[in-house]
């Protein structure tokens, strides 16, 4: 199911191998996995191989192993979006990658503050809810992709 989300948030992310600060200023690795917010579990760890927070922060990660933090972290997200909206698990496929886009690059939290947005995709008036994305104070920070996911969200058609 994830496959399209994947390389979509491997284009807006872009990897890099070495701890970086974002843009504000989390400490972030691979795919844009941002490690202050959502630090590194155990059983992460044991799936990049048994390495240590000290050797990922001396040595980075390979793209398989952001690859695979990538993937769980979609599915982290995947799981609180349904836990916190309940209509989620009705849209299509590319709805939902919309929100876990956004979710991915504003937390959880921040995804919850566009709350006329989330009305909106509720009652499914998509095109509203896309205008209402382009409006935010987002867009302008990350603008192409917030176009792109407006126009997703508009259509239900993956761009």
């Amino acid at each position: 199911m994830f496959e399209q989300l994947i390389e979509q948030l491997k284009r807006h992310e872009g990897f890099r191998a070495k701890i970086y600060l974002d843009t504000v200023g989390k400490r972030t690795i691979g795919y844009g996995r941002n490690i202050d917010d959502v630090p590194l579990s155990a059983s992460e760890l044991r799936l990049l191989g048994g390495i240590s927070p000290k050797e990922i922060i001396e040595k980075g990660v390979s793209k398989a192993q952001a690859e695979t933090l990538l993937i769980l972290e979609i599915q982290r997200l995947h799981a609180e979006l349904k836990k916190n909206l309940s209509w989620f698990p009705e849209l299509d496929e590319a709805r939902q990658a919309v929100l876990i886009n956004m979710a991915f690059n504003l937390g959880i939290k921040g995804l919850l503050g566009f709350t006329n947005t989330l009305r909106n995709i509720e009652l499914g008036s998509y095109a509203q809810a896309a205008r209402n994305m382009l409006a935010s104070k987002w867009a302008g920070q990350v603008k192409g992709r917030a176009a792109e996911l407006a126009k997703q969200m508009e259509t239900g058609q993956w761009q």
